[in-house]
């Protein structure tokens, strides 16, 4: 039987090397989705620090 992961666990693998990233951005003008994944085998957790280039925060 398929296992659903649970959209609150950072990681839904047991390898690591994805993670649902609404679990790991820290900034609150970016929104995603609760099953949105990022995968990188070095380190998925670092989503925001490398992909979003310019973050102002002055967009509503």
């Amino acid at each position: 039987m398929n296992r659903i992961p649970n959209p609150n666990d950072i990681f839904p693998n047991q390898y690591k090397t994805s993670c649902f990233i609404k679990n790991v951005i820290t900034a609150p003008n970016i929104f995603v989705g609760d099953y949105t994944y990022y995968d990188d085998p070095v380190d998925p957790t670092a989503f925001e620090r490398n992909n979003v280039l310019f973050n102002c925060g002055i967009w509503r």
